[in-house]
């Protein structure tokens, strides 16, 4: 639900992210917030090459999940990774290494990497489209 009035500055679209019709170049904004855990290297890739092409010039994909570096261990997220391994068909934790090179891959200029949390590799990455005046 959206508040005060702000309703008209969004659109929701309902729907399987990879049967979805999106109007290509007609976002601003794209949230993929805890959603590429969920999917193995082909679907990500697939998935970022969907939001490419639906971003504006200028448009941004934030994307928030559990990324760690390359090499890193923690305690908590292989204890993250082994759920998701036990509850999806081809999820995982994926390094930030292989975020960089999937948004390379779709065109995004190089991403913006926020930590989020201290204890945990919860990070924000945002990358834009390029050809925008943002």
């Amino acid at each position: 639900m959206l508040e005060a009035d702000r309703g008209q500055q969004f659109d929701v679209v309902p729907g399987d992210l990879f049967q979805v019709e999106l109007s290509s170049g007609s976002y601003d904004l794209a949230i993929a917030g805890n959603i590429c855990h969920l999917f193995d290297e082909a679907a990500n890739r697939r998935l970022l090459s969907i939001v490419y092409d639906a971003l504006t010039p200028g448009g941004t994909l934030a994307v928030a999940d559990i990324v760690p570096d390359q090499g890193s261990t923690s305690r908590s997220a292989g204890l993250y990774e082994l759920g998701l391994h036990l509850r999806t068909g081809s999820g995982g934790v994926h390094r930030l290494q292989a975020y960089q090179e999937w948004l390379a891959d779709a065109a995004f200029e190089a991403p913006e990497i926020h930590e989020l949390v201290d204890d945990l590799p919860l990070r924000l990455i945002m990358a834009r489209k390029g050809g925008g005046s943002r």
